[in-house]
């Protein structure tokens, strides 16, 4: 969290990589570059006090860099259209038929405005902890405004799924509570048809995949996590194949 801070720019703006020993793009005041800038990066700022309070109850590092949280959000405020945020690398190393690197899979749109969301909502329930009523009903207003944007935008009342259906896009609205309570159901369904339309591959890639986890545990499905690990060939290829293109 030091690190972060010593890294975050005037503007709010966190870098991917801290301590920032390489800085992509133009230079220090420079956020145009989806490497340097992109918040499912940035956002560690704000998911990682919030991770430490929920794991162990501890609030010094959400009451110590509070400040820190804020400005990034007011960041990411500056950055949206009518409460969509439509920059960054989106779900890096996704699998899919393109050599792996910026996401293919999924709209880069659709997980930057998941997580601009996320940290709104995240931000409301630190300022509430921290006895700011005013600024936690503020945060918990845009939050709603972001949700609403983002239904509007990215699910398909038609395919109850949504934009592309792939595992990222519908896993995402699921573990961060954006999808409303009527199509949980149904968007858990075509997840987990399409993990299982894989032979149980996944496709989600380093942004995604941890969400496309706790989708599943949380709506009860473990069995398909466990089909998805129990095999050596798909899971195997995948990940060697990642690591081939890294090198």
């Amino acid at each position: 969290m030091n690190d972060m801070h010593d890294s975050q720019l005037a503007t709010g703006m966190v870098p991917s990589t801290a301590p920032e020993y390489t800085i992509f793009g133009k230079g220090r005041d420079d956020d145009s570059s989806a490497f340097r800038n992109s918040p499912e990066w940035g956002s560690a700022i704000v998911l990682v006090p919030w991770q430490q309070y929920e794991f162990t109850g501890d609030m010094e590092a959400l009451r110590g860099h509070y400040e820190d949280m804020r400005r990034y959000v007011a960041y990411l405020d500056t950055k949206a259209s009518f409460n969509i945020v439509g920059f960054g690398l989106g779900d890096w190393y996704d699998i899919g038929p393109k050599p792996p690197g910026v996401t293919q899979l999924t709209p880069k749109e659709l997980t930057a405005t998941a997580f601009y969301f996320y940290d709104t909502w995240i931000l409301s329930q630190t300022a509430k902890l921290l006895g700011k009523d005013a600024e936690a009903k503020q945060f918990a207003g845009k939050a709603d405004e972001i949700r609403a944007a983002f239904n509007a935008k990215f699910f398909d009342r038609t395919k109850r799924s949504y934009a592309t259906g792939s595992q990222c896009a519908n896993a995402i609205p699921l573990a961060m509570n954006l999808c409303e309570e009527p199509n949980r159901a149904a968007v858990l369904d075509a997840l987990v048809r399409d993990v299982q339309s894989r032979s149980n591959a996944i496709t989600a890639g380093d942004v995604g995949y941890r969400y496309l986890l706790r989708a599943l545990a949380e709506g009860g499905r473990s069995d398909v996590i466990f089909a998805m690990n129990n095999q050596s060939d798909k899971r195997a290829t995948a990940i060697s194949s990642r690591w081939a293109r890294r090198a």
